[in-house]
């Protein structure tokens, strides 16, 4: 059998595709930070040119391997209802790692397509909104136990509209104005 990352996968007598793949899934890993007994990779996915970003820590504990993962930020929408769709929250600026292993971020909170065509703040189109700008967050490795995370609810001073989330397959998060894709 060949690479998975084909349009079709060879039968086992090799005697040409036997069905077309519809879902294609890339990886790229690195090591992100390593330190102290602890291991954080970035895992970047791309299913059918949809990417996430991942991070997986690996401590190696007194009683065992600690492994633990958070996602940090997704291009996915999710189907919500009658072609509405809604953006989970991502997480758009990091920082520099330090160690013992923390970094401060922003989050864009989630937000949901609204019936004109453009993303709205809130997980639902009649809830008012809010967290309507992007926030600031402590992502941490707690010893024992796995990711933390700590996010400043303090109301916004200036409103912001949110946009779409794009990921570069090296990891980079970045904001683009929103354009429908339907």
């Amino acid at each position: 059998m060949q690479g998975l990352t084909g349009a079709a996968v060879e039968s086992a007598a090799g005697d040409g595709p036997r069905w077309p793949r519809d879902d294609v899934r890339t990886f790229r890993v690195r090591r992100l930070y390593q330190a102290r007994g602890l291991t954080v990779i970035e895992v970047v996915t791309d299913l059918n040119h949809t990417k996430a970003l991942h991070w997986v820590g690996i401590e190696d504990a007194a009683g065992g391997l600690i492994v633990d993962t958070t996602p940090i930020a997704t291009e996915h929408m999710e189907y919500v209802q009658c072609d509405r769709y809604r953006v989970p929250p991502s997480i758009v600026e990091i920082g520099p790692v330090k160690t013992p292993f923390h970094v401060s971020v922003k989050v864009q909170p989630a937000n949901v397509e609204s019936s004109e065509g453009g993303l709205v703040w809130g997980t639902d189109p009649l809830e008012d909104g809010q967290m309507n700008c992007l926030h600031a967050g402590l992502l941490r490795w707690i010893a024992g136990a796995g990711f933390g995370f700590r996010v400043d609810s303090t109301p916004c001073k200036v409103n912001t509209k949110p946009q779409s989330v794009r990921i570069e397959p090296t990891g980079k998060v970045r904001l683009v104005p929103y354009v429908p894709e339907r």
